[in-house]
């Protein structure tokens, strides 16, 4: 199990105000403490580690049952709500998002709560950062990215995410 205390102050729900640079670093940290190789370790095998579970939902409709992504009871005891329509690369961008989210914004589940599946504010935007860095580190990023002469298929073939993704990535790091 991992290192329960991994950030330098307790953050609940609400955003960190920790810069960009330093929730990328975290989300290193965290990938190489929840032993998570881009690319390879499955999302589901970090999230089990953590104690968490996904459960499959039709979110086609916006009902009060669906406005919930992520339920956190306590800590060791979280709940991500995805959608059974959507594809494994969009799901592991999605997973590393709601992990974010767990760590950063709960200090592991310190602080029961429930995160909007429609938000738009810092909690979100630091989410997509670790979420970002922890599924695309910005060396190997830039690496792959050299080797594959930026094609963005290539890439996002090799991290297992979406051409999206990568995109976002590719224009945040200058490449």
């Amino acid at each position: 199990m991992p290192e329960k205390r991994l950030l330098s102050a307790t953050v609940l729900s609400h955003a960190t105000n920790i810069s960009r640079s330093k929730i990328e670093d975290l989300g290193l940290i965290i990938a190489k403490k929840l032993e998570f190789s881009p690319g390879k370790t499955a999302l589901q095998k970090v999230i089990s580690s953590l104690n968490g579970k996904v459960l499959y939902k039709d979110l086609s409709k916006k009902t009060q049952k669906n406005r919930y992504s992520l339920e956190v009871a306590k800590n060791n005891d979280f709940t991500i709500y995805a959608s059974n329509a959507s594809s494994s690369l969009r799901d592991n961008y999605i997973f590393a998002h709601e992990i974010a989210h767990y760590i950063l914004h709960t200090d592991f589940g310190e602080k029961p709560t429930k995160f909007k599946r429609y938000a738009d504010d810092l909690l979100e935007w630091e989410a997509n950062w670790f979420a970002a860095s922890f599924l695309m580190p910005e060396e190997e990023f830039k690496q792959i990215s050299s080797k594959y002469n930026g094609s963005i298929l290539k890439i996002a073939a090799h991290f297992n995410i979406t051409e999206v993704a990568v995109v976002m990535r590719s224009e945040r790091l200058g490449l």
